[in-house]
């Protein structure tokens, strides 16, 4: 069923791109090695120049693209929301015994711009609306020290079947990398993370776990729309045409045919204005209504239940993106129920990923034994006549709960190639 709303959502996102144009600039970091000049235009051209692109790279499973289209508040609040409590509350470097070290240099300034934390919470944002995520390394030999490191969009990204390589293809243009401690080649000096959830849809990429939820982010958009224009338009509700004391010429009658036609179908053609004008004298023209207008009540309820369709596809407790249902105000056992199966089952699982991707690559170059390990959701027991957080400010202000602050410093200090007790 989601194949026809995205189908809908590619072709309004079209429209509204048309103007666009995105360079690789604009979204990758690495010079391009391969390059053609396209025009619009030339449809037939630029067919074959995909395919000259995409050669040996494997499909992706749903078109990226279009997902991150998608736009509504709650949709995107719950993106948001895990992706700040997997990867966007800190984390911590460890040695082997778990004793916290200091952060590497890379880490603390990962490239021009950027530190490893701005990184991380881009490709946590990635990874949970498109089920996929990318760090770009960048080393001065093949299996040196890391001196950069960057985030790569993920929609604009490809693998190959066989693993060997990453493609970015954008515009015309096709960047190549190597897998961490893959092959080096002249054509491949920069390698590639790939963070995948877990999907029976492909064997090479992830894909969201929000992917049923595609048809209610549609129709509620499509009901917003729906009432805005007709707001906007004041028209009036479903009618009959009646006509007495005479007839309508039959390029009239064509033309309501056409009009209802063309005009009553989608939410971007709702609420349009026909004008009609009888061919004799004294003829009269009535609109009866047949069928009422959709009822502010039914509207709503509409939309309630599209939204915790959306937020239960997310596996959010509807407290964090601000739903609080009645009834429910005083239930601080249940807030804390949610939130803690939320971090237990949801979070951590995702952390653990993270950090064991992480672990084998990037910590990897650090030193035998040093690990990454990211603060989780603080989640304190309610007490006896606690409000509902347990007595945490962040839920009680903001929905967001603390970090929880575990280890402790550690006499170590970080050098150039790893660590080394001081």
């Amino acid at each position: 069923m989601y194949e026809y709303a995205l189908a809908s959502v590619n072709e309004t996102h079209e429209r509204n791109m048309e103007a666009i144009v995105v360079t690789p600039d604009v979204v990758g970091h690495s010079h391009p090695i391969k390059k053609f000049r396209t025009q619009k235009s030339e449809s037939a051209q630029i067919q074959v120049q995909d395919e000259e692109l995409m050669d040996g790279l494997a499909p992706h499973p749903l078109p990226f693209s279009t997902l991150k289209a998608l736009d509504q508040s709650y949709h995107n609040k719950a993106l948001s929301f895990k992706a700040i409590c997997i990867a966007g509350l800190g984390y911590k470097i460890l040695d082997k015994d778990g004793n916290e070290l200091p952060k590497p240099q890379v880490m603390i300034q990962a490239n021009e711009k950027e530190s490893f934390q701005e990184i991380m919470n881009k490709v946590a944002l990635d990874f949970e609306e498109l089920g996929n995520a990318y760090l770009e390394v960048h080393r001065p030999s093949a299996n040196g020290k890391i001196i950069r490191i960057y985030h790569v969009p993920a929609e604009n990204m490809y693998v190959t079947p066989d693993g060997d390589r990453y493609s970015q293809v954008i515009n015309g243009t096709r960047v190549d990398f190597r897998p961490f401690n893959g092959k080096a080649t002249k054509a491949m000096t920069k390698e590639i993370i790939h963070f995948q959830m877990p999907s029976n849809m492909s064997n090479y990429y992830g894909s969201p776990d929000w992917i049923g939820a595609v048809m209610a982010i549609v129709v509620d958009n499509s009901a917003l729309e729906w009432n805005y224009r007709y707001f906007e338009n004041n028209t009036i509700p479903n009618t009959a045409i009646t006509v007495t004391g005479g007839a309508l010429g039959e390029q009239v009658v064509q033309n309501i045919k056409q009009f209802f036609s063309d005009n009553f179908k989608g939410v971007s053609k709702a609420h349009s204005t026909l004008i009609l004008q009888a061919t004799e004298v004294g003829a009269s023209i009535e609109f009866h209504e047949i069928s009422k207008g959709i009822k502010d009540g039914d509207f709503n309820k509409l939309r309630q239940q599209l939204r915790d369709e959306i937020v239960s596809a997310h596996g959010v407790p509807p407290r964090v993106v601000g739903i609080v249902a009645g009834g429910s105000l005083g239930g601080g056992g249940e807030a804390y129920a949610q939130l803690q199966l939320f971090r237990d089952v949801l979070l951590a699982p995702k952390q653990k990923l993270f950090e064991a991707i992480l672990n084998r690559t990037v910590m990897a170059t650090f030193g035998d034994g040093v690990t990454i390990e990211f603060n989780q959701v603080d989640i304190t027991v309610p007490s006896s006549g606690s409000d509902d957080t347990g007595g945490n400010p962040a839920l009680a202000e903001h929905g967001v709960p603390n970090v929880s602050q575990r280890g402790t410093n550690a006499t170590i200090e970080n050098t150039e190639d790893g660590y080394s007790e001081a």
